[in-house]
């Protein structure tokens, strides 16, 4: 693949990755930089590396997002940030979540869990006949086969 192509492909990926941080509820990338930074202190593009890793490839936050995220969160002194050198002496900025942080994440997880309950049991209401129609062809078919075979 040339340059050109390279070029496309970065911009395809780039532009996804923007409309899938644009399809996020509000408040939805500080509640995963809390839960990412729960268990240990990272620095920003780790915070995104491991979104992007625990959400199987399916959310790309940009480093700009986290960091602006970041700060909001420091702001609320809901995690706390220190500079460090790292193991190649640049200087990296560490988040740590704080108590309060700790806190406010359990808060908002559960508040998270009772809107998607509620929002399951619409989605779950709405069923279509399509789909239970596939459903029911699916098991004719695997009923007709078994017969067939005995």
């Amino acid at each position: 693949m040339d340059v050109r192509g390279q070029r496309k492909v970065h911009e395809y990926f780039s532009q996804m990755a923007i409309q899938r941080e644009q399809a996020l509820f509000p408040g939805a990338v500080e509640m995963m930089i809390l839960a990412i930074l729960k268990p240990q202190g990272l620095h920003g593009y780790a915070i995104a590396y491991e979104i992007q890793r625990r959400s199987n490839n399916l959310l790309l936050i940009q480093g700009g997002t986290i960091y602006q995220a970041a700060r909001r969160l420091s702001k609320e002194k809901l995690i706390s940030a220190e500079w460090v050198r790292s193991s190649r002496n640049r200087r990296i900025c560490i988040y740590k979540i704080t108590a309060a942080g700790a806190e406010h994440l359990d808060r908002e997880v559960l508040r998270f869990e009772k809107m998607l309950k509620g929002m399951t049991h619409v989605l779950a209401s709405a069923a279509t006949l399509p789909s239970q129609t596939h459903f029911v062809s699916m098991f004719e078919f695997s009923l007709h086969h078994s017969l067939e075979t005995k």
